[in-house]
């Protein structure tokens, strides 16, 4: 998706070619990391098999980690035209479900529950809750359904073992802590529980000043993973490419963004419209060509028959 966009607001829009566009999505270049292999691994939200958590799971995990971030840095949001809105989070998370989601139920059900309640939102404190809030909602109506993962079954979250002070009871009834609760967001999906370890690029903190550090590295966290359950088995990390390697696939990426003077480069191939016109007649030329060379052939085969075949008579 930054590979696209990054390609579309480098052209105007009005020389953009809608195959090259299509051409690009479908990355016919086949060029490592620009798309997405058949098999999928996801770190905090594999399912016990395909069709399980996955995409639903991350896309909850992103929310969650942007509600706490908007709260702990408001100003982030500076100059976007969402610093002067309430609970800009949510409202980009609705826009988002409504038009993109995949499944039209499950977005018709968040549009209900945003137009019922999400106007009493306004501070960071009560997006964060609003989010977890309904998190936990649509965890309970999708218990034991075809979409529930018998080995990360859906519950409300967090659960006692995982938050004991979230949980209290009053008259016998249970009830939720929430200002433990909030506690606890903002630490399970704050940045200091965030792992960079399967990101491209992980950022790289700046040394201390002074001697040489002689403490030895702390371990990395585990990453959030969003409507976690329980822990699960992360796979291995992918094993880093050499500098040569590395030079390349730069090289193959910046070739898609390519363009020349002559027009709309398409794909970086080096061909705009022009150079694709001729390379179609070429191609048709050719054809033909080689048609009337089979004719010409065929033609002058069976004229030799004849005329063998009356030699011998």
């Amino acid at each position: 998706m930054e590979t696209l966009s990054d390609w579309l607001l480098s052209l105007p829009l009005q020389q953009i070619p809608y195959q090259a566009v299509l051409d690009l999505v479908d990355n016919k270049m086949k060029i490592s990391g620009v798309f997405l292999g058949a098999e999928l691994r996801w770190v905090g939200c594999q399912g016990s098999r395909p069709g399980l958590r996955g995409y639903p799971c991350s896309l909850w995990t992103l929310f969650h980690v942007l509600t706490v971030q908007h709260e702990a840095t408001p100003t982030a949001l500076d100059n976007t035209g969402l610093e002067d809105k309430a609970a800009p989070v949510l409202q980009v998370m609705r826009r988002y479900i409504r038009t993109f989601f995949g499944c039209k139920e499950c977005g018709q059900h968040f549009e209900q529950a945003a137009a019922a309640s999400m106007d009493e939102v306004k501070s960071g404190e009560e997006e964060v809750l609003w989010l977890w809030n309904q998190h936990n909602r649509v965890n309970t109506r999708l218990a034991g359904s075809l979409s529930d993962d018998p080995l990360f079954p859906k519950a409300a979250w967090p659960s006692p073992a995982l938050c004991p002070a979230c949980h209290e009871e009053k008259n016998g009834v249970h009830v939720w802590n929430r200002d433990n609760v909030l506690r606890f967001l903002r630490h399970h999906y704050g940045a200091s529980n965030l792992s960079p370890r399967y990101s491209l690029s992980p950022p790289q903190l700046p040394a201390a000043p002074g001697p040489a550090q002689t403490r030895p590295p702390q371990e990395e966290r585990p990453a959030a993973g969003g409507g976690e359950r329980r822990a699960e088995e992360q796979p291995e990390p992918r094993p880093e490419l050499p500098a040569p390697r590395q030079q390349e696939e730069k090289k193959k990426k910046e070739e898609v963004l390519g363009r020349g003077e002559g027009g709309v480069w398409i794909l970086g191939l080096g061909f705009n419209s022009v150079d694709m016109s001729l390379c179609v007649v070429l191609y048709v030329s050719s054809c033909l060509f080689l048609m009337l060379l089979f004719f010409f052939f065929k033609v002058r085969s069976r004229r030799w028959k004849l005329r063998h075949s009356r030699l011998y008579v």
